[in-house]
């Protein structure tokens, strides 16, 4: 679900590959769409309103270390080295979205709006390098010779014989 989760955004920020495939947006979505591409996001009203999704994800991510480090679901949660990115992707898109409901520091808000594409790169990043862990993690814990050995490392095959 994640991986298909990841595909989606990553397909959503490079427009559906509109531009390297040359493909005109339909008219629906060019007239409701701020940028005149085939996404989502830049449709009227969401356009500048996704910090609650960057939210989500810091936020979900830190619970998927904590999760991690206290030992639930250690095979799915994030590894902890990664608690810094989420950390930073959850405060800048917190003071954002804060900065949405009521005006915050001028000079702040001006940083934050520049580092936005910055954290939509750490969201992928960070995502890759999830995947990326986890696979190695995967790698070596399976038996170096491809079979399958149940949990405690025993076999139940009889060796008697042998």
């Amino acid at each position: 679900v994640f991986g298909l989760g990841l595909i989606l955004v990553g397909m959503e920020e490079i427009a559906w590959g509109q531009y390297w495939l040359g493909f005109e947006s339909p008219a629906v979505l060019t007239e409701a769409n701020v940028k005149g591409e085939t996404t989502i996001h830049n449709i009227r009203g969401l356009d500048g309103r996704t910090e609650i999704l960057r939210v989500l994800y810091g936020f979900g991510g830190l619970v998927g270390v904590w999760l991690n480090r206290t030992g639930r679901l250690r095979e799915i949660t994030p590894p902890p080295i990664l608690w810094t990115w989420f950390a930073m992707i959850l405060a800048v898109s917190v003071y954002d979205f804060a900065n949405d409901l009521a005006s915050l520091i001028d000079p702040l808000n001006a940083l934050v709006h520049q580092i936005d594409e910055l954290i939509e790169m750490m969201i992928g990043m960070s995502a890759l390098f999830f995947v990326w862990l986890k696979l190695r993690e995967l790698s070596a814990a399976a038996p170096a010779d491809g079979s399958a050995t149940p949990a405690g490392g025993q076999t139940t095959e009889d060796t008697s014989a042998v």
